[in-house]
């Protein structure tokens, strides 16, 4: 309701200028009703740059964690591969770039796991001319210095695929804002081979914000570095989280320590 009300108002305040059309309102009108789309874009847009106070992440109540792991036999007439770095058995493309970005995912040795975005339910909700619709990026992807990476394969750019990437880019800035779920990247190929990008993003500086504290003597670790030398990390559901104990309240005590 309330974006209604601020289009309303936007409609009425005089800031769209008609051109070509001198003193007929009703013609103005109907001019600013055919465009509506543009005129709901334009107004979100300028919401969701200027008026964030903060963001944070909504997870689904009953299932706040998805993974490979948990994936349902479904049937395709798609090409698909055998591939061995995946829960999924066989990857499902829709294009031979994505099929080169495949195999280049299996062979590459900063590949840990990756998974072809089909039926996993990752989707992305974006804003395109005043419309909501579901993005599917191509490619998850797991390096070995753990961060995962969103990868979509691109052969020719537009204004959607734009928008797209720019509401991906603002859930890869919250997730990393939180912290809890891993360090997560993303980007773009607008060729079939995607071994340069595997290389960029499998030496990029750690950016998600994470922190430790120890309930136990209450040290604390407000970064990356901080956090692998002070606790140290494990693999919980896939994903790489901060030890809860410090190393050393985590070590074990000798026969002699106990009282």
């Amino acid at each position: 309701m309330q974006i209604i009300k601020l289009v309303g108002e936007y409609i009425d305040s005089d800031k769209i200028k008609v051109v070509d059309i001198i003193d007929d309102e009703l013609r103005k009108k109907m001019t600013i009703l055919f465009s509506m789309q543009k005129v709901v874009a334009h107004v979100c847009k300028a919401i969701d740059n200027s008026n964030i106070e903060n963001r944070k992440m909504i997870l689904d109540s009953k299932k706040p964690i998805k993974s490979t792991g948990h994936m349902r036999t479904w049937s395709t007439k798609k090409p698909t591969e055998l591939v061995v770095k995946s829960h999924i058995n066989l990857a499902v493309y829709d294009s031979g770039w994505e099929i080169n970005s495949g195999q280049e995912l299996e062979r590459n040795k900063h590949v840990v796991s990756w998974v072809r975005n089909d039926h996993i339910g990752f989707v992305i909700k974006y804003l395109y001319n005043g419309i909501l619709h579901d993005y599917y990026p191509d490619f998850l992807i797991r390096l070995d210095n753990d961060v995962t990476l969103v990868l979509e394969v691109k052969g020719v750019d537009d204004n959607q695929n734009k928008e797209k990437r720019r509401y991906l880019e603002q859930w890869i800035d919250v997730v990393n804002e939180n912290g809890n779920y891993g360090i997560w990247s993303w980007d773009v190929i607008f060729q079939p081979n995607c071994k340069k990008v595997i290389e960029k993003h499998s030496i990029q500086k750690i950016t998600a914000k994470i922190t430790a504290k120890c309930p136990k003597c209450g040290k604390f670790s407000k970064d990356h570095e901080d956090v692998q030398k002070y606790f140290g990390f494990r693999i919980m559901d896939g994903i790489s989280r901060p030890q809860s104990w410090c190393r050393v309240c985590r070590k074990p005590k000798k026969s002699g320590d106990h009282k």
